[in-house]
């Protein structure tokens, strides 16, 4: 078993991974797998892998055209990675840009999830005549943001991680949430349509279930 300086060693190389222009889709999301959950099993704080002196917030754009109610699991995603999110756009929109706002290293690592994230969300939703309506999107994408957040919780919870080491490991820096507050507007929860029950249980159900 290895011990916590050859965890960040490993972690460093799998960032290297995630960062090739070169990697497969495949071999990027394997890569941020396996060293998110390095990171969090041996409650390796963010200055501990860094790979540059530099604590400049970064902005990029996450999705060019996505569907505005999208923001709700990427939200819940973002904060696993320590990173805070913002659109623009009509929340019902099909026309919507997502950004990221943190370090860069989190970025990284929250980049091509997210990407495959919301190309698997783009094949339920638009790929199926299951969910015709925009009620039914909307109480699928709330269903599926709270099931995605129990269960990146509950995989936080199953480490025992002290609370100190919790919000180093997975908690959204002060500086970054101070950065948004002051220079952008994040994303917030505001209410859309009434909720379809039935979807809202289909999506929950997908977000417990969905590996990133």
């Amino acid at each position: 078993m290895m011990d916590r300086k050859e965890a960040i060693e490993r972690i460093k190389k799998l960032m290297a991974v995630a960062g090739d222009e070169s990697a497969t889709e495949n071999e990027v999301l394997v890569a941020i797998a396996m060293a998110d959950k390095l990171r969090i099993k041996y409650k390796i704080a963010e200055n501990e892998i860094k790979t540059t002196n530099s604590n400049n917030i970064e902005e990029r754009e996450l999705i060019e055209n996505g569907y505005g109610y999208y923001v709700y699991p990427l939200m819940v995603l973002g904060e696993h990675f320590r990173c805070k999110i913002a659109r623009c756009g009509r929340l019902n929109g099909r026309e919507v840009q997502f950004f990221a706002y943190g370090f860069s290293e989190d970025i990284a690592l929250l980049d091509p999830v997210a990407k495959a994230m919301t190309k698997y969300l783009n094949r339920v939703l638009f790929g199926r005549r299951k969910y015709s309506s925009q009620k039914m999107k909307y109480s699928y994408l709330v269903g599926f943001s709270e099931g995605l957040r129990e269960a990146l919780e509950e995989s936080v919870k199953e480490l025992d991680l002290e609370k100190k080491y919790e919000v180093s490991v997975v908690g959204v820096p002060e500086v970054v949430k101070e950065f948004t507050r002051t220079q952008v507007t994040p994303a917030t929860r505001t209410k859309g349509y009434d909720i379809d029950v039935v979807s809202w249980c289909d999506g929950f159900e997908s977000g417990l279930k969905y590996q990133i």
